[in-house]
């Protein structure tokens, strides 16, 4: 978008523009995150995913696998929402430009649910 409808360009979203700790808290917080789910799922036994597998190897399988495969995805889609979309939605003010954000990223998202790539095999039929 920023290439071929705005013609921005690239250069000025990208590059390290806040300190190194934002970006360990940027990368730590999901994995904690992550693991904890897990751990609280192997631990209560309430969800379905961990109880197959040791606790040792869930975990780093899900942050590896989950982050190889998840992080180009969410990185594209991050700064489409968020880099592209949100900043020219601003004028209309926060509160409504989130939430035409929030509409559009959830229409965006349906067919997957619909189709049940997220939650494959988690609900019941």
């Amino acid at each position: 978008m920023r290439l071929v409808v705005s013609r921005d360009g690239l250069k000025a979203t990208l590059g390290f523009v806040r300190p190194w700790r934002s970006y360990v808290v940027a990368v730590a917080a999901p994995v904690l995150f992550v693991a904890g789910v897990i751990f609280v799922d192997h631990v209560s036994g309430l969800g379905r995913f961990t109880t197959l597998r040791p606790l040792g190897l869930a975990v780093p399988t899900v942050i590896v696998v989950s982050g190889a495969l998840g992080l180009p995805l969410t990185l594209g889609e991050e700064y489409g929402w968020r880099g592209y979309l949100l900043p020219r939605l601003l004028p209309l003010g926060e509160i409504k430009a989130t939430l035409i954000v929030a509409l559009i990223w959830a229409l965006w998202h349906v067919p997957i649910l619909l189709i049940g790539l997220e939650l494959s095999g988690t609900i019941p039929d």
